[in-house]
């Protein structure tokens, strides 16, 4: 990630690090679980439980992020970081800690500072770990007999400003753009873009999410207008196609695939594009909002979108979620009345009786007439009448 940011891949380095952060375990900090990342599954939409190392990468290459200082999932994941560290200031998955981990998360910690408003536990933390190598390497001169951890551990104690701090967050370095003659503090790299064909005056189409499920046939445009598409970087899933304009095939291979792409007319590049695509398993529920790939891609739902099942997507005052597994209709109209019992289905919903069924209680008589005649929908009255008389007792 800290590849793409450098040489000014900013679409990339954003959908990778979305991608990153939905890896992210959200539990609580404290559970077993906890709010890192863990080592990767066969299964990618699984979640491993949170271990130092890979939490350490993870908020290595998520510091570059533009939103990194107010990102709940980060801030979070940070805190389990740190409670990971021991009273020696050491660092470890378990007890006592270990120094390869303590080393790379230390390292984090040293990059965090330019984020010194994220928290005050971290930096007394980098304080710690700091004084953990410092005592090591005056006993030893080194850390575990490695080379490597020694020489990151060294990186880890003088750790200054990043190389790759890039003021303006136009791809480019600020130490670079002096070099260049660009401006750090404005966002000008686009005047550098010569040579390939392209310029700045080439419009860019808007990154495009593409959620594709496994078997399930595809047929995505890239472009709307005139031209021809033809890939800059990256493949597609085996399985899928480009032709003309669109998208086309099935895959077996699921996982996340970033192409860049250029639109081609009349032999001159007029557009240039990319895209990221997302091949799920269909019963997989990625964003964990208790629909599956394959319903939520029947309904035009985002698998990556907790938060979209809970909407009202038709404004008829049920929930996305709850008209399907109801069986109801979750893009029909305010006025639906799924089961034509003379309730609309938002209504039965405030009521408590099934919209997937006119008469809830079986008595005989579907739910809107009983509403009418004043009567409860939910309650078979005939069969209450019979219970109340045969509790009758007799008079002697």
């Amino acid at each position: 990630m800290r590849a793409l940011f450098a040489q000014g891949s900013m679409t990339w380095y954003a959908e990778t690090a979305n991608y990153l952060l939905l890896r992210r375990n959200t539990a609580n900090v404290i559970s077993s679980q906890g709010a890192g990342w863990g080592f990767s599954t066969i299964h990618y939409t699984e979640k491993s439980p949170s271990k130092v190392m890979p939490t350490a990468f993870a908020l290595s290459a998520l510091a570059l992020s533009e939103d990194f200082n107010t990102n709940e999932g980060v801030i979070a994941a940070i805190e389990w970081l740190i409670s990971k560290q021991q009273a020696n200031g050491q660092f470890g998955d378990t007890v006592p800690g270990n120094d390869a981990e303590t080393v790379f998360a230390t390292l984090t910690l040293a990059q965090l500072q330019q984020h010194a408003e994220l928290s005050s536990n971290a930096a007394s933390a980098y304080q710690r770990a700091q004084n953990y190598i410092q005592e090591q390497l005056n006993a030893n001169g080194h850390i575990s007999h490695s080379p490597l951890l020694t020489a990151i551990a060294l990186r880890a104690l003088y750790s200054e400003t990043p190389a790759l701090l890039d003021s303006d967050q136009d791809g480019l370095p600020d130490i670079v753009e002096n070099k260049l003659g660009l401006n750090p503090q404005l966002a000008d790299s686009q005047k550098l873009v010569k040579g390939n064909g392209l310029n700045g005056d080439v419009p860019t189409l808007p990154i495009q999410h593409i959620s594709v499920i496994q078997d399930h046939e595809v047929k995505h445009h890239l472009n709307h207008q005139h031209g021809e598409i033809q890939l800059i970087s990256g493949v597609l899933p085996v399985g899928l196609k480009i032709a003309g304009d669109t998208i086309i095939g099935t895959t077996q291979t699921t996982g996340q695939y970033l192409i860049s792409f250029q639109v081609i007319h009349q032999g001159k590049v007029i557009k240039v594009g990319s895209a990221s695509i997302y091949v799920m398993d269909p019963n997989s529920d990625i964003d964990n909002d208790g629909l599956t790939a394959s319903i939520e891609h029947l309904h035009g739902l985002d698998p990556f979108n907790q938060k979209d099942a809970d909407l009202d997507h038709d404004g008829d005052g049920i929930s996305t979620l709850n008209e399907i597994l109801n069986g109801t209709n979750p893009r029909g109209e305010g006025t639906l009345d799924s089961d034509n019992d003379l309730l609309v289905d938002a209504e039965e919903e405030k009521l408590g009786t099934d919209p997937s069924n006119p008469d809830t209680d079986r008595d005989l008589v579907n739910d809107g007439e009983e509403v009418a005649l004043g009567r409860n929908p939910r309650v078979n009255e005939p069969a209450v009448l019979i219970i109340n008389s045969s509790l009758i007792l007799p008079v002697m």
